[in-house]
């Protein structure tokens, strides 16, 4: 065998050898998408049905966090004008939602709070009621305590949701 077809043949070996490493796929068989991940959620079901949203509890609170999913946590008080007026459109929202990768919390913050919510307000530094927070695996990646409108919800929801 001559040098150059010793190359050839090594090169070919290297590059068969990095595609197979590399997991690479034939063309004729298709790549299987993993199976989502159901939580099952113990707090009351508001609205969404791939994405749900439900009343705060720490235990799904703490399930949801260590998953791969997105969470919103809404801070609502009962006397907050703004936070009636987004209510409907807060469940439209997460009844539109076509994907499984967010869940919504509904947080008490007002008297009605229990000392779980106020200590998840307090650890975070929520100060204000209809504040909107969303984290992944316990990092903040937005916060706003301003009223959103529909399409700032659905603006929102599908910049969120679109972070890999």
């Amino acid at each position: 065998m001559t040098k150059k077809n010793t190359l050839a043949l090594l090169l070919l070996c290297l590059f068969a050898g990095s595609l197979f490493a590399m997991g690479e796929q034939p063309k004729n068989e298709p790549t299987k998408q993993p199976a989502p991940v159901v939580l099952k959620l113990t707090g009351k079901h508001l609205a969404g049905n791939l994405s749900p949203l439900v009343t705060y509890n720490i235990q799904d609170f703490k399930t949801t966090l260590a998953s791969d999913k997105f969470v919103m946590l809404l801070f609502v008080s009962n006397n907050c004008k703004v936070c009636k007026a987004e209510d409907t459109t807060l469940r439209q929202a997460f009844d539109a939602i076509l994907t499984d990768k967010l869940v919504g919390f509904r947080v008490n913050f007002d008297q009605t709070a229990s000392n779980d919510e106020k200590e998840l307000a307090k650890l975070i530094g929520v100060t204000k009621d209809h504040t909107k927070i969303v984290m992944r695996k316990g990092q903040i990646l937005v916060r706003s305590a301003e009223g959103w409108n529909p399409q700032r919800y659905v603006t929102q929801i599908n910049q969120i949701i679109a972070t890999p």
